[in-house]
């Protein structure tokens, strides 16, 4: 009996999975205090269950507002300022006013010790063992010493030292770069107090067996995640990526573009058979060097806000609603028009939203007054604009994934999800050529279900440079020991226990390297290099940087229950007028009545409990054994 949890910005979802029967909830978020958000989502389908594996936002709004830690930093004398020297990429060339985020620790808590270690793993010269003098205001320290990743001994040295909470930056980035892992390790840092405050919380008012989804689509023990908060930063979005392979692996689809749009943002990523991970990410502009599942996120979701820019053109977003107070038409004090008010005033939302939410469609238009009477449009023509803004962002995230990536968005199914996401969905597969959409069942807490389906996972790095030629296998064998011995710690018993080996490549010279899998490791290189960039050398000489191996306990796969073959036609519950460039007599279908074999043809709309499903004209919809929904242009 294992509960899924979503913490939103707008939403709380919940999942509840037992022998084969499944059960949702969605209930608003609660800032105040999330737990009660959490408490309240599963009273709605279980009053027992085993284990609860959460999704969280708590560290990305940490970071995002920052309300982390104070942190002090220790690093080798004379490097104090590697923080705030960085890199010289600049997030735009041309443009000067451009300010880089000021370092999450300031010059005044960075402290410099001697002590060297080369990158061979030899001690040039001893570090000095003496009391460390911290500033008083210190909440937790951060240790990032050159040459780590060969020999953690000074660091380890320094920690044994200080009572306060500490990590280390050869146990959370055993890499090189000394930039990109002092950064991942001062944001582990500025968390560990925060999430331990968070999850404490947690165990003690909801449950002691508690699981948290990490940013690569795995889950790990709250003990793990207090060691290691930083895994946790893209924690909800993850959850959906893995959710879309399940479906996509039950149904037989391997190319999918996931589009999971809530009520704050909208997350999207691409899926080859397996979600696409990537080590090189970054929050507010701090680099984070972690596995975490290629997830891109706009400012696109229900609760964006509408609003003019100094060019009097519409804008919609990155600002949000939020849960409180919410779109306008939630009648909980919003008074700003948002995409769910523009949906509602042009007729693709009911009246009701789930059990909780009866939408004001008065307050909606009331909400449009003001960017009404400064662009002179009437209601009908701004909602309907608000839609095509946020639309036009959402395809641009899109791009961002696949075009960008190398991948043709016409060899893709758009799988959409999220409260809002199936409300879209169609329009944007129409303006990107792609020819299918999938909406899975329970769409609305679709990131709950991946979160009670993900499987244990941890990964286990060391550079070593080494070329092609050479012996790995010892490599390999070292972080295999490692990978097996904490998966056991953790309870996961040998035949659940499974290995996959990569190494990072590149070409002699190069300054990046590519995430391989450790079979036909230059050949595989060869092809994804040109895949990504356009072009490949397979005359030049191919060098091994970071091996890495990804230990998983496979947990027990969810099974989607089948639904009946449907006889005869469905008959719609009501009509609704909705607007396609003009207002059209729309049928309105409840989707518990859907049935395999069942053909919707648009216009049309399906009303669910946590999501709203739209069918423009010229789309038709079929429901597969399982209940999914597969769209295709007629």
């Amino acid at each position: 009996m294992i509960v899924g949890s979503d913490v939103g910005g707008t939403f709380t979802d919940t999942v509840f999975v037992s022998k084969g029967e499944i059960k949702v909830s969605k209930v608003p978020t609660t800032p105040h205090d999330f737990a009660e958000g959490i408490i309240k989502g599963i009273a709605k389908v279980t009053t027992e269950y085993d284990t609860l594996v959460h999704g969280m936002t708590v560290g990305t709004n940490a970071v995002l507002q920052r309300k982390g830690a104070r942190v002090t930093l220790i690093t080798n004398r004379g490097f104090t300022d590697v923080l705030e020297i960085g890199r010289q990429n600049r997030p735009s060339l041309y443009d000067f006013s451009v300010d880089r985020p000021p370092p999450l620790v300031p010059r005044d808590r960075r402290i410099g010790v001697t002590g060297r270690i080369n990158h061979k793993g030899e001690i040039l010269e001893d570090l000095e063992e003496h009391d460390m003098v911290l500033p008083k205001e210190t909440e937790s320290v951060a240790i990032c010493l050159l040459h780590s990743y060969a020999n953690p001994v000074h660091e380890q040295k320094i920690q044994s030292m200080i009572s306060l909470p500490t990590c280390i930056s050869s146990d959370v980035l055993p890499e090189y770069r000394e930039y990109e892992r002092m950064s991942t390790t001062v944001i582990n840092a500025y968390l560990m107090p925060v999430i331990d405050r968070y999850l404490s919380r947690l165990e003690t008012t909801i449950s002691d067996r508690l699981l948290v989804i990490e940013s690569s689509g795995g889950v790990m023990t709250a003990h793990a995640a207090r060691g290691k908060p930083v895994h946790t930063v893209l924690s909800g979005p993850a959850g959906g990526v893995i959710a879309s392979q399940v479906v996509g692996d039950i149904i037989g689809l391997k190319k999918l573009i996931t589009l999971d749009m809530g009520g704050t943002s909208t997350d999207i990523s691409v899926i080859k058979g397996e979600p696409i991970i990537t080590t090189e990410g970054s929050i507010e502009g701090y680099p984070l060097r972690i596995p975490m599942i290629d997830i891109h996120t706009i400012g696109a979701g229900g609760g964006s806000i509408a609003w003019l820019d100094e060019g009097g053109a519409l804008r919609v977003g990155p600002v949000s609603a939020e849960a409180v107070p919410g779109p306008a038409c939630y009648g909980r004090g919003g008074d700003l028009p948002t995409v769910t008010d523009a949906n509602l005033i042009l007729g693709r939302l009911g009246r009701k939203l789930g059990n909780e939410l009866t939408l004001n469609v008065n307050l909606a238009k009331k909400a449009m007054d003001v960017l009404r009477e400064r662009t002179g449009l009437d209601p009908i023509e701004l909602a309907s604009g608000i839609i095509k803004v946020a639309n036009a962002n959402m395809c641009q995230g899109i791009r961002v994934v696949s075009v960008e990536r190398g991948h043709d968005p016409r060899d893709f199914v758009l799988l959409a999800f999220g409260g809002a996401g199936p409300l879209h969905a169609c329009e944007l597969a129409s303006e990107l050529s792609i020819p299918r959409v999938l909406i899975p069942v329970y769409p609305g807490v679709f990131s709950a279900l991946g979160m009670v389906a993900a499987d244990i996972k941890h990964e286990f790095v060391v550079t070593r440079k080494m070329s092609p030629e050479q012996d790995t296998g010892p490599v390999f064998d070292d972080l295999e020991k490692k990978a097996v011995g904490v998966l056991k710690k953790e309870g996961v018993s040998e035949d659940r226990v499974m290995l996959q080996r990569f190494i990072d490549t590149r070409y002699c010279g190069q300054s990046y390297e590519l995430r391989i899998p450790a079979e036909n490791v230059v050949q595989r290189f060869h092809q994804a290099h040109h895949a990504l960039y356009g072009y490949s050398d397979e005359t030049a000489p191919v060098e091994f940087v970071n091996f890495r191996v990804v230990g998983i306990g496979r947990q027990q796969k969810i099974a989607l229950p089948r639904v009946e073959k449907g006889r005869g036609e469905p008959l719609p519950g009501e009509t609704r007028t909705c607007f396609f460039g003009e207002f059209v007599e729309t049928p309105v279908f409840e989707r518990d009545i859907l049935q395999s074999g069942h053909c919707l043809k648009g216009p049309a709309v399906i009303d669910e409990m946590e999501s709203t499903i739209l069918i423009p004209p010229g789309w038709r919809m079929t429901v597969d054994d399982h209940g999914n929904l597969l769209g295709e242009v007629t």
